[in-house]
């Protein structure tokens, strides 16, 4: 648990359960919120970069 904060470990899971067992459940809810709501962002930028190339001259 010691470097998955790190910038080089950004493709790899977060230790949801230790976060929730060191920090609490309420922030370990918002760790969990926070990962999903940004994997749902990930089709919508997809969506307005493809929607930016298509409208620029």
């Amino acid at each position: 648990m010691n470097n998955w904060a790190l910038f080089s470990a950004i493709c790899k899971k977060q230790p949801l359960d230790d976060i929730k067992e060191y920090f609490g459940v309420k922030i370990g809810l918002y760790f969990v919120w926070f990962g999903y709501y940004t994997c749902m962002l990930i089709p919508a930028s997809v969506v307005g970069v493809l929607c930016f190339l298509y409208a620029s001259p």
